[in-house]
């Protein structure tokens, strides 16, 4: 709208002013005239034609300060035990978290449960009830110790409310200045799992993610992905195929894969699971899951 008010206002401008010129013997012919509309025209059309990668250049800008900031965040502490972890209980104990980016929003309130070794159990509950929260203070995202705060690259624009009383805006400050409150503790075993290697604590759990997905390969690279970061990462062709169908065995999903069209787990494409995707995407992020020989899968 305000590149064709300035092209049509710059028309005005220029055919009044020529007018002008040529009624008082200025100019003698209207080529003056002609010359300046072309160049207003190319020039505003080329500052139109800056506004989009002006606008691109800014979101890029605000993009990697957000990535830098995430970058330059000190790395999480990571213990240095590797116990034996086998038939053992992970344990909730009086676990209260806010997440770092909403101080003040209770996610975990005072939660107690204890996850027995070879049962599965199934956590039920509305939307923001917890239950992510749960597999990533699990999978020590977060910790229930210091938790770093990711300083603010761009500020939220406040919402219009209704005028309040000078308390409660103090108490609002507060609130919002308060850090997050983190208490209680996860242990397994005898071990809180604050004091575990972190790497190794995560190659024994394994997430399958509500949306999973599969990558654009064979149905054997899928699965034997879940060898990466293993003492089996370096084993042959042979070797990984063993396991790969071992895995899809224990998993159930070997049955369904010797039915496809091509029987050979190695040279079957992903890409043509497309009706299959949705009830075996699943499937093959256990797979990848029980190849790794995990010792719980969330």
């Amino acid at each position: 709208m305000k590149q064709y008010f300035g092209i049509f206002g710059a028309f005005g401008l220029a055919f009044w002013y020529g007018s002008k010129k040529y009624i008082d013997g200025s100019i003698s012919n209207s080529g003056p005239v002609i010359v300046v509309l072309m160049s207003v025209i190319m020039l505003i059309t080329s500052l139109g034609f800056l506004s989009t990668p002006l606008m691109a250049m800014s979101k890029a800008m605000v993009a990697a300060c957000e990535l830098l900031t995430v970058i330059d965040a000190p790395l999480p502490i990571s213990g240095s035990l590797k116990p034996d972890i086998a038939s053992k209980d992970v344990v909730f104990e009086n676990v209260t978290f806010e997440y770092p980016a909403r101080p003040g929003v209770r996610a975990l309130n005072g939660l107690s449960f204890r996850l027995r070794a070879g049962q599965n159990t199934a956590f039920v509950g509305s939307s923001g009830s917890g239950k992510s929260t749960i597999v990533g203070l699990l999978e020590r995202w977060y910790s229930l110790q210091d938790q770093h705060i990711l300083e603010t690259v761009v500020a939220e624009k406040p919402s219009k409310k209704p005028e309040s009383s000078e308390t409660e805006k103090h108490d609002e400050q507060h609130v919002s200045l308060d850090n997050p409150v983190l208490s209680g503790t996860i242990t397994i075993g005898d071990h809180n799992i604050e004091t575990l290697d972190l790497r190794w604590w995560r190659a024994q759990v394994g997430v399958v993610q509500q949306e999973p997905f599969l990558f654009n390969d064979t149905i054997f690279k899928n699965v034997a992905n879940g060898l990466i970061g293993t003492q089996w990462e370096e084993e042959n062709e042979e070797r990984k195929l063993e396991l790969v169908k071992e895995a899809c065995q224990e998993a159930y999903a070997h049955e369904f894969v010797i039915h496809l069209p091509d029987v050979s787990i190695c040279l079957f494409p992903a890409s043509i699971l497309t009706d299959f995707r949705t009830t075996s995407c699943a499937d093959h992020m256990i797979n990848r899951g029980t190849i790794r020989k995990l010792a719980m899968v969330v």
